[in-house]
């Protein structure tokens, strides 16, 4: 897959290891201002508040273990679960929140930011 990989997924795909078969990065975009926690193989990885920064639309990213189950918590109220299934063929995994809805876009291709 690396040898298909170009422009700034290529940057992040070296920078963040993603060639290892079980790394993906989760990244949070629109409208966080959310205290998040994230379990992945047990751990906790994160636990902090997370702000979209007006200008980017980005607000943090992360690199999991894509063969673990992962369970990311809003605001300790909403629980969102990544199973191994459908996330470990994907690189790149982005969480938009649209006031109390979720989307979760699952690529191999980086989203860049001005």
């Amino acid at each position: 897959m690396s040898n298909k990989i170009e422009g700034i997924s290529k940057v992040l795909y070296n920078k963040y290891e993603l060639h290892k078969d079980e790394k993906s990065l989760i990244v949070f975009e629109s409208n966080f201002n959310n205290v998040v926690k994230i379990i992945n193989d047990n751990k906790i990885i994160v636990n902090r508040n997370i702000e979209t920064k007006p200008t980017l639309g980005f607000a943090a990213p992360c690199i999991i273990n894509n063969l673990s189950d992962v369970s990311i918590f809003i605001d300790g109220k909403k629980k969102i679960t990544l199973k191994p299934e459908n996330i470990n063929n994907y690189k790149f995994i982005y969480i938009n929140k649209h006031r109390n809805r979720y989307s979760i876009l699952f690529t191999n291709k980086a989203h860049s930011y001005p």
